[in-house]
């Protein structure tokens, strides 16, 4: 498997992580240079520094995006996957995918801290 991470910030280092410890060859870019400064050292991650690089890796070389929650889906790497059809997956569903067991999420606006405080109290 060939993974594009768009967004290099510590939830995508995460799953750049996961994704060479489960064999993949990764491929990392922000629009944001300074977020792609800790892994450019790395000889497993290749780092992409512009965006017509990582248009043209996407298109040649990648099986599927996998994008940060911030990213916007009109960003032109969303908008090429979709365009190419390759499957496009959030690093949550990325990471959850491979953790054991059950598992729940509270989202929402107002009030998680203390849902999650409660739900921690029942379990």
């Amino acid at each position: 498997m060939i993974d594009l991470i768009l967004g290099a910030g510590k939830s995508g280092h995460a799953a750049a992580k996961l994704a060479l410890k489960l064999g993949h060859k990764v491929y990392l870019f922000d629009d944001r240079a300074e977020n792609l400064l800790p892994l450019e050292k790395s000889s497993t991650i290749e780092v992409i520094p512009s965006i017509t690089r990582a248009l043209k890796i996407l298109e040649e070389k990648v099986d599927r995006l996998i994008t940060s929650p911030g990213v916007p889906v009109s960003h032109p790497l969303m908008k090429a996957a979709r365009e190419q059809s390759k499957p496009i997956i959030s690093e949550v569903e990325f990471g959850l995918t491979y953790l054991p067991g059950v598992k729940g999420a509270i989202t929402g606006t107002n009030g998680k801290s203390t849902t999650c405080f409660m739900a921690e109290q029942i379990l």
